[in-house]
């Protein structure tokens, strides 16, 4: 079995990229297009991921999936689907909105993030400890990683 990508190393972020990308075109759910220059414009320090659009006739949204480490004062690492009400149709916002504090099988919680200063809400799905721990360590397998990848962004999208 090949070994998969461990994201305790900073040359892993190309590999992480790729595997997400190629975990995005085996989503069953729906069609999602990769947002390839959102991605490089808003790339932050300490982040790893990629934006994906869902188009259903008049109704759309960005999701941003990705690991982020240095999150908070223990350094923890999370694994995480975003969405961002600005860029999310009304008839998406609503149903994620209610899944706030609900969790499944492949994530631990759901909450939302409004900032002031941009007047702007984001509601967050992350990855559950068991499954990211998947993603560090050298006992790492590329096939458990393609299978968490999917599992989760099915998992959620079945819930739009």
């Amino acid at each position: 079995m090949e070994n998969g990508i461990n994201l305790s190393s900073e040359k892993s972020i190309v590999e992480f990229e790729t595997l997400l990308s190629k975990a995005f075109n085996t989503v069953s759910i729906m069609k999602l297009k990769e947002e390839k220059e959102l991605t490089e414009s808003l790339r932050r320090e300490n982040q790893a991921g990629k934006y994906f659009s869902i188009r259903n006739s008049d109704n759309q949204a960005y999701i941003w999936i990705g690991c982020e480490w240095k999150k908070n004062n223990k350094n923890e690492s999370i694994f995480w689907l975003e969405f961002d009400k600005k860029t999310c149709s009304p008839m998406y916002w609503n149903k994620i909105y209610k899944l706030i504090n609900t969790s499944g099988t492949y994530y631990s919680k759901v909450d939302s993030e409004f900032a002031q200063v941009y007047m702007n809400t984001w509601i967050h799905f992350y990855l559950k400890d068991e499954y990211l721990k998947h993603f560090y360590g050298e006992n790492c397998r590329i096939n458990d990683q393609e299978e968490i990848i999917g599992g989760f962004i099915n998992e959620v999208l079945e819930k739009l």
